[in-house]
């Protein structure tokens, strides 16, 4: 096999400066929806949400998700600043709580057909933020949003534990449900007999601030979701956030990818949060295999990329593209790897003032052995660990500083 070729300037756009904004989106796990695992339940339930926020909000917003026909009900939605995680359900530091909503609502269903989420956001509200009493200039967003009986909300994967990257002040974010009982129509300060779970009907959470800053949206499928880091939440994208971040350039995450899908909907789901989110920056995944192995599956998926990106430069965001990351299924056909890498050399061929491309391949894959993981960066062939999301973090991150400059 030739030698690979050498990467174009990772950093081809990064003479661009940001049109910082107060507006910052953040969703921290993926776009995947799901109903709940909730046994019938003939009252109300609660579901609780702890998240890091990169600055104080002044005001906020929270939308929720519908893939399929079927609508489902939302009682209340509250929030509050706290000043540090605590036990992730009862807020510390005595702010008041903001109701986000006057009246309870209809998340309506898509329509039908594919899986692209319809929208439903709650209004502005304002909220006050208290300074986190770590220093950090990181605040702790606590949500709550209340269902009535018999519902079963569209969920993303909630997370029960936290980004295990060594940076000062992770993405912490923790999941819970109170059964029985409205806690967001009237929430209290102190609530007892919730549990750890593993799913939250909070799709996206908007804020203001009076700080500009800018917004990192991605999608793709299971390589870009965060799949077997510690929590699933560690993506590489989400590390590079957490390096680069500062309360005087925030710098938030919003990850739609969605484990196990094809472009036909991870795209479609893209292309909609960046309306919605209106980011100042896009990642992009360079290829994936979930859409056939075939060189006319490759050819259209670059294309989409390409017109991908030509839109997020004319919104004003900045595009960045990732080539592949390694999967086992190249180690076996010879045929595929070839086709590839031929999509690779075309990608990296792409970088220039209005496209930044950076190699994810030449830092997770053997040279020499298409489709295979350098050693301890792969659990299973398939996806980058940990260690594997880090060694692209590294790539990325003095991307995203110089933007932020």
């Amino acid at each position: 096999m030739p030698a690979s070729p050498k990467a174009a300037p990772a950093a081809s756009s990064a003479a661009t400066r940001l049109e910082l904004s107060s507006l910052r989106s953040v969703h921290c796990n993926s776009g995947t929806l799901h109903d709940p695992l909730l046994a019938a339940i003939d009252g109300p339930c609660t579901f609780m949400q702890a998240i890091r926020l990169e600055d104080e909000p002044a005001s906020i917003r929270i939308a929720f998700a519908n893939d399929i026909a079927l609508a489902y009900p939302i009682s209340a939605v509250s929030a509050c600043v706290s000043t540090s995680m605590g036990d992730g359900i009862n807020p510390n530091g005595g702010a008041p709580w903001s109701q986000l909503t006057a009246h309870p609502f209809t998340v309506s269903g898509n329509g039908g057909g594919p899986r692209i989420p319809a929208l439903v956001w709650t209004p502005w509200a304002p909220i006050r933020s208290i300074a986190p009493e770590d220093g950090s200039g990181r605040p702790i967003l606590f949500l709550r949003v209340s269902t009535p009986a018999w519902t079963a909300p569209r969920c993303c994967n909630g997370a029960l534990g936290f980004s295990q990257t060594k940076v000062a002040q992770g993405r912490e974010i923790l999941s819970f449900l109170r059964s029985g009982a409205d806690l967001a129509a009237s929430p209290s300060a102190n609530v007892q007999g919730a549990q750890a779970y593993d799913a939250n009907p909070v799709y996206c959470v908007q804020y203001r601030s009076r700080t500009g800053g800018a917004t990192l949206l991605w999608s793709g499928d299971s390589h870009y979701t965060g799949a077997t880091t510690p929590g699933n939440i560690d993506a590489f994208a989400l590390q590079s956030c957490l390096r680069v971040s500062t309360p005087a350039r925030p710098l938030s995450p919003a990850n739609y990818a969605w484990g196990g899908s094809g472009s036909t909907i991870f795209l479609p789901v893209l292309e909609h949060m960046m309306e919605a989110c209106r980011p100042q920056i896009l990642l992009l995944e360079g290829w994936t295999p979930n859409d056939g192995p075939s060189e006319e599956a490759a050819t259209a998926y670059c294309n989409k990329m390409l017109d991908l990106a030509a839109r997020a430069g004319a919104m004003g965001a900045v595009p960045i593209l990732l080539t592949r990351f390694p999967h086992v299924s190249l180690l076996h056909n010879a045929q595929e790897a070839a086709i590839a890498e031929r999509l690779r050399r075309r990608q990296l061929a792409m970088a220039g003032p209005a496209l930044t491309v950076i190699d994810a391949t030449s830092v997770l894959e053997e040279p020499d052995r298409p489709g295979a993981y350098r050693p301890g960066l792969s659990k299973d062939g398939i996806h980058p660990n940990a260690a594997g999301h880090e060694a692209v973090a590294a790539l990325l991150t003095p991307v995203l500083q110089r933007l932020l400059l």
